[in-house]
């Protein structure tokens, strides 16, 4: 068997392991096993791929000196920090791997439809879950988790990014998926899926994507529909003002309406989730204090192993440097992958990308690797794809 198709079939095996949430070990997910085979087959194009690995080395370069600081400074040693070393580097070295990978359009469109397939069946499973949780069959957070995860903890934001972007992706991107009465059905079900998660991001994704793509095509129209949406969303307020802090529901619908009222109010004022993110920005901007902000104390010697923030994960284990440098690579990134797109309309693809940074720097989704995964997936769809939809 060829090398390519070797490829082609673990990129399926990702795709299809994807939403299973159970670990293998601790914060290795079956995902990840196959994202390191797809790598591993595709070594000799990550080679020639040097540029980016010299930015790379530089990060990497950033934090062992970081961590040589906070060794020096004898903070507590965390050895399970090892693990943000791959943490911080799979997604790029999978994006190298992957954004040479030379594949057919036959191959391309099965790509989409297993990624549709995925979609529809995630979407479903928000119903499922509550359903469950309901019903007293599953005993877990409020809100809901990806299938076969720890139900206890929930992973809500990451879920609502992933059907965001989907939304976007297939919206927006590609009309390949045959429009049959069931895809019909997962698009009617996909805006009502992604309120009930609870959680905003993926809300705010697809107002990104959108703002910026009516801004970019229609300026005038923005500051009405901006009124418009603005209007609506109060009216959904109005309407599912209802207290999440009830914990026996009387009804399914008891149940899922506190998380639509959560999804669409963006008053962070007195938002428990908001207050912990600051706090840790404000611990990570607190200890690197000794090097004027601009080392960290690297991946052992932080006081926090996750600061559920990018900006926040990166002061606290490379400082201000790491940020510099990461900005760069995604820089050389983004500049790559636009010379490289079929796509005519460029800003489409700047709305997609632009969105899911903004996003992605409100919480540390791109140190998950579902929280990377499909980006991914979706950006080399995009580039590689000679039909779309606008």
């Amino acid at each position: 068997m060829k090398i390519n198709s070797l490829r082609f079939i673990t990129l399926i095996l990702c795709i299809i392991s994807f939403p299973f949430g159970f670990q293998i070990a601790p914060a290795i997910r079956l995902l990840d096993i196959f994202i390191i085979l797809f790598v591993l087959l595709s070594y000799y194009e990550i080679k020639a791929y040097g540029v980016y690995f010299y930015s790379l080395i530089i990060l990497l370069f950033v934090f062992l000196i970081s961590s040589t600081l906070g060794f020096i400074d004898q903070k507590d040693f965390k050895p399970e920090g090892v693990i943000f070393y791959y943490k911080y580097f799979i997604p790029f070295i999978f994006f190298s791997s992957i954004s040479k990978f030379s594949i057919s359009d036959e191959k391309l469109k099965r790509l989409v439809n297993f990624s549709f397939g995925i979609f529809s069946f995630l979407i479903l499973w928000v119903f499922a879950y509550y359903a469950f949780k309901f019903s007293g069959a599953i005993v877990g957070h409020t809100r809901v988790s990806f299938p076969f995860s720890d139900y206890e903890s929930s992973d809500a934001h990451l879920y609502s990014v992933y059907i965001g972007l989907s939304i976007v992706f297939f919206t927006f991107f590609h009309y390949q998926v045959k429009r049959n009465l069931i895809s019909k059905l997962i698009y009617v079900l996909a805006i009502p899926a992604l309120l009930a998660t609870g959680s905003r991001s993926g809300l705010l994704l697809i107002i990104i994507f959108s703002s910026l793509y009516i801004l970019l095509t229609y300026p005038y129209l923005f500051i009405l529909l901006g009124v418009i949406s603005i209007s609506i969303f109060s009216i959904f307020l109005s309407i599912f003002d209802k207290d999440m802090s009830k914990t026996d529901p009387d009804s399914f619908l008891d149940l899922i309406y506190p998380l639509i009222q959560r999804a669409i109010n963006f008053d962070l004022s007195d938002d428990d989730s908001a207050s912990t993110r600051v706090e840790s920005l404000r611990i990570s901007v607190d200890e690197t204090m000794d090097t004027f902000h601009v080392f960290g104390n690297g991946f052992f010697y932080s006081k926090l192993g996750w600061y559920d923030g990018t900006f926040s994960n990166l002061l606290a284990n490379g400082g201000i440097l790491s940020l510099l440098v990461l900005f760069i690579i995604l820089s050389i990134f983004t500049l790559e992958m636009y010379k490289r797109s079929r796509i005519c309309k460029h800003y489409l693809l700047v709305c997609f990308t632009t969105a899911f940074f903004l996003v992605n720097s409100i919480t540390e989704y791109f140190l998950v690797t579902r929280g990377f995964f499909y980006f991914i997936i979706y950006y080399f769809l995009i580039i590689n794809s000679k039909a779309y939809k606008i």
